[in-house]
């Protein structure tokens, strides 16, 4: 069975995003996603906003097509880890501390824009995240499988994850598709 969705998708809830979660939820149905996962940025968010996030998520899901509302974390060192199934807030900076606050609450930790650190990092930051992502702002995405194998000798166990993260591009052809739960 394949799903087709997004992930590491960004609302205008971050401050990179363009689109509201109604509008990416009407481009992605067009497109026959079955889901995708909302990764906002940790700095633009308290409680309240993580309420609504979870609140327009839901509003907006049906049982054909699926938004996760997703936590972006800035940590120290400029590092990103999104955490996949994550919506707790958390004060820590420390990317490993955040990953394993991640993992210990059921999410997975991904670590974000690794190409961002010439595709190295600490090995116990490694060992903290489930998975490593390959995203779209990635220059050059060529290089990617090459950085991500980099990494995968320090660590086997760890996948990489294809992320966007941005909103979704236009696709004339297919966003006149109106498509609604």
């Amino acid at each position: 069975m394949q799903i087709k969705g997004a992930l590491h998708v960004h609302s205008n809830f971050s401050r990179d995003g363009t689109m509201t979660i109604a509008e990416l939820a009407e481009r992605c149905m067009a497109r026959s996603y079955q889901f995708i996962a909302i990764e906002e940025h940790s700095q633009d968010r308290s409680e309240e906003k993580v309420e609504i996030l979870k609140k327009q998520s839901a509003k907006h899901s049906c049982h054909a097509f699926c938004i996760i509302p997703d936590i972006e974390y800035s940590c120290k060192g400029g590092i990103h880890i999104f955490g996949l199934g994550a919506l707790g807030l958390t004060p820590q900076t420390d990317p490993v501390v955040v990953a394993e606050e991640i993992r210990a609450h059921g999410g997975l930790a991904i670590l974000a824009h690794p190409y961002r650190y010439n595709w190295t990092c600490a090995p116990e930051l490694l060992k903290a995240v489930n998975n490593v992502g390959c995203d779209g702002k990635c220059p050059p995405l060529a290089q990617a499988p090459a950085g991500f194998r980099k990494l995968q000798q320090m660590d086997p166990r760890l996948w990489a994850v294809v992320g966007r993260d941005f909103d979704l591009p236009p696709d004339p052809i297919r966003d006149q598709r109106k498509t609604r739960c």
